[in-house]
């Protein structure tokens, strides 16, 4: 904070100095081509401090745009790997088996009913008294292209493996892998 103040003082004690030598030094048939000068002067450093806040502001609305291209397709990405754990229970580990994946694959739709039916083992059991038990039912009622759920048509997913700022030719890299949960126990014995 003292630095600060010390560097305005002396700011000010320096531009009243340069006043006084213009003042003495300078010829009066001089002092306009000064003055156009140091206006000329004043609007390139008001110019410099503009832009010196501005670029920041530029660079962050170009990265909020490019951070978006880039989340929707990593987004697309996403819900192609999902819909091929959905149907095969495991993801895609290459480019290629995830866009053929998507070109012929199908979801299964289903609807799934809760019921109540008579539980005869147990009305038996109870001396005719009639106990119900739930159950679930799960109708198949056809099928669905995953290329047509997710893309709505569209074949965007043929090149969603591409980043889509940045280097040309620059490819999302794509591993698939399983983990093994290994459940470790620990018995801390308490020392005699």
């Amino acid at each position: 904070m003292l630095t600060v103040i010390l560097v305005v003082v002396g700011v000010i004690l320096l531009t009243i100095a340069l006043v006084k030598l213009v003042d003495k030094f300078i010829p009066s048939k001089l002092k306009p081509v000064l003055m156009i000068a140091l206006w000329v002067l004043i609007g390139f450093l008001g110019y410099q401090t503009f832009m010196s806040i501005y670029n920041p502001i530029l660079f962050n609305q170009e990265k909020e745009k490019r951070y978006a291209k880039v989340i929707k397709s990593l987004e697309d990405i996403r819900d192609a790997q999902l819909a091929h754990r959905t149907v095969t229970g495991k993801f895609a580990g290459n480019w290629d088996n995830l866009v053929k994946f998507i070109d012929t694959a199908q979801f299964t739709l289903t609807q799934r009913r809760d019921s109540s039916v008579v539980d005869e083992e147990l009305t038996r059991r109870y001396g005719g008294v009639e106990t119900f038990k739930d159950i679930v039912i799960i109708d198949t009622l056809g099928f669905r292209s995953v290329k047509d759920s997710l893309f709505k048509g569209s074949d965007k997913y043929k090149s969603m493996m591409n980043v889509p700022v940045g280097e040309e030719g620059a490819k999302f890299k794509l591993q698939a892998g399983s983990w093994n949960k290994i459940v470790l126990i620990f018995l801390f014995l308490k020392p005699q």
